[in-house]
Parts: C-alpha cells; structure tokens; sequence
C-alpha cells in the first residue's frame, strides 16, 4: 500500500505519495452497503460465519501450516448476511476458528 522511497524529505512537493488506507472505514462500508440495499429496515438478518483457508507460496509474514487445509495458508473470517459481505478479516492459519467471531459480531 506503499509506493513512497524514504530518502524523500519534502513529502509535500515529491511526486512519491505514500498511501494509507482508512481501515475503519473500509470495514464500515460494507455495512453500510448492505443496510442501503433495502428500502425499510428487514425484521430479522441472519448472519453466515465462515472460515476458509487462503493458500500461500513463499514466506509470507503470518502464515502457518494447517493440518485441516493441507497447506501452509491464511485463514480468513468472512461474515455474510445472504449475498452481502459484511466482514473480511485475513488472520493467521494458527487460530481457533472462531477466534475473534465475537468481537467481529
């Protein structure tokens, strides 16, 4: 998320801009798209809580072997409510699936 060389002092006028996303918002927007998707407020929601693996090749910072995916992998916690994304945290493979569900929730 970075295309910024260290060695420029005057981040101002370089035309090297370092790039910082807003992760609150982001993780905000998709639950805002999803309450936008409907005219009047649904009387109930229910909420689908998965775990996948995301395989990686290499040594990527925070992954793990994982016996229940066969490989060395991320895995991530999505949270969906019918076909809207309302959660997608990367986590290490090295967890308890349902580490951070709560919190999430």
């Amino acid at each position: 998320m970075e295309y910024c060389p260290e060695t420029i002092l005057d981040q101002k006028t370089s035309r090297y801009h370092k790039i910082e996303p807003n992760f609150e918002a982001i993780e905000k927007s998709f639950v805002e798209f999803f309450l936008e998707s409907y005219k009047k407020p649904p009387l109930s929601i229910i909420l689908d809580m998965d775990v996948t693996d995301d395989q990686v090749h290499g040594n990527q910072e925070g992954a793990f072997f994982n016996s229940y995916y066969h490989g060395v992998c991320y895995a991530p916690l999505y949270i969906f409510c019918g076909h809207h994304l309302l959660v997608a945290k990367l986590r290490s493979s090295n967890v308890d699936p349902a580490d951070g569900a709560l919190d999430e929730l």
